[in-house]
């Protein structure tokens, strides 16, 4: 019975057009992973930057740790209170719970999961600050693919290449403190705001007495970056986005 239910299931999804599948997303791809054949498509070659940067680091010296012989797949790390209490992407660990370095290595790589990063780490280095060094640095200006960032201690200018940067910087102003993420000596990514105040610089008329926030409009930010709001948004409106996630929080008053 429930192999028929599953071939139901299945010749029902297939039998969808691709066409009514919405996608917000700027690109993504969905394949059956038997056969490979691609189901959906949208934007599938175009080159985007990495979400983050500091995942993609955790992993790599996770994986040098394991090929060094100090860490192994099978072996188990314990969610700490602080691994757990990440925002953004992640699979919910209980405090306590036990994982293979596999399955947060999973995690990691398929959910993009913030809360086994942290676990990940502390695991390898005892403590999150112990595995990387964060220092806040106030964002100057660009040059070119070049991003300036102000030592908030030595008032000294670091560059910081643009791959480095990660999708939340699209929503950062001049002189917004972030935190530069550095592995012995080596700058390797950047934390943002979770937050951040920006002022709508582009959208259609707002709606008069329309308060619904279900309902929501394209609108572009004073950095250039293009978030969804509701109906009664206006240009010059100041408004909070998260910035993890690109959403619209709510207009600041």
């Amino acid at each position: 019975m429930k192999k028929i239910l599953a071939l139901m299931g299945a010749v029902l999804l297939l039998s969808v057009s691709a066409r009514a599948v919405e996608v917000s997303a700027p690109s993504a791809v969905l394949m059956e992973k038997e056969t490979g054949t691609v189901l959906f498509a949208k934007n599938e070659h175009e080159k985007l930057e990495p979400a983050s940067v500091t995942k993609i680091m955790t992993l790599l010296l996770t994986m040098e740790a394991i090929d060094g012989g100090t860490l192994r797949y099978e072996d188990t790390v314990t969610a700490s209170p602080h691994a757990c209490s990440m925002g953004g992407s992640q699979i919910w660990l209980k405090e306590g719970e036990r994982l293979t370095v596999d399955e947060m290595l999973k995690a990691v790589c398929v959910v993009s999961a913030n809360d086994c990063a942290v676990a990940l780490a502390e695991h390898l280095a005892g403590s999150e600050e112990a595995f990387v060094e964060r220092k806040d640095m106030e964002y100057s200006y660009n040059d070119g693919d070049l991003y300036y960032f102000m030592d908030q201690e030595t008032f000294d200018m670091v560059p910081l290449n643009k791959e480095l940067l990660g999708d939340a910087f699209r929503f950062i102003t001049e002189n917004t403190v972030c935190k530069v993420l550095s592995y012995k000596g080596s700058v390797f990514g950047l934390e943002c705001p979770n937050f951040m105040d920006l002022e709508v610089t582009e959208t259609e008329p707002g709606l008069a007495g329309n308060t619904a926030t279900n309902t929501l409009k394209p609108a572009t930010v004073e950095t250039g970056a293009e978030v969804k709001v509701p109906l009664f948004i206006n240009i010059g409106d100041k408004i909070t986005i998260d910035t993890r996630t690109g959403e619209y929080i709510g207009r600041t008053k």
